[in-house]
């Protein structure tokens, strides 16, 4: 038996409304989409995670970071591994592995390796991040 949270009469709340949205698209569209409400002339944002989402330069970041931890492991480097460390699809990850060998950032042949300028690329965008969370930990 499904589980109706809406009441089934009189008027509704706005938050009765923003349930009606959620029920009436189903919980996959409550993850996918981003909700708006109103309440007390407020605005709130409801997002998958409530994370943002990642920028292509930090997602190209996290599978450079993953392939240098393979390799420091001495373990293969394989799509899948680097995959579930970047915490992406699979073929969002080809399509990234694509792009990143198209810069010239990794040479994707028979094994993958970091080119030169992957290995700046990775250094400057850590300087980046170490910056920001310095700067985020002084107006804190």
């Amino acid at each position: 038996m499904i589980y109706n949270p809406l009441p089934h009469h009189g008027e509704f709340s706005r938050s009765d409304k923003l349930l009606g949205v959620i029920y009436s698209q189903g919980i996959k569209a409550f993850y996918e989409k981003q909700i708006t409400i109103f309440k007390r002339d407020e605005e709130y944002s409801l997002r998958k995670g409530m994370k943002d989402r990642r920028t292509k330069l930090q997602i190209y970041y996290d599978v450079i970071s993953a392939i240098l931890s393979d390799k420091q492991a001495h373990t293969q480097i394989s799509k899948t591994r680097i995959q579930q460390k970047c915490n992406t699809s699979y073929d969002k990850l080809i399509k990234y592995l694509d792009e990143m060998h198209d810069k010239g950032l990794i040479n994707n042949t028979e094994e993958i390796e970091i080119t030169e300028s992957g290995s700046i690329f990775f250094e400057d965008f850590s300087k980046i991040n170490s910056l920001i969370d310095e700067i985020t930990q002084r107006i804190s």
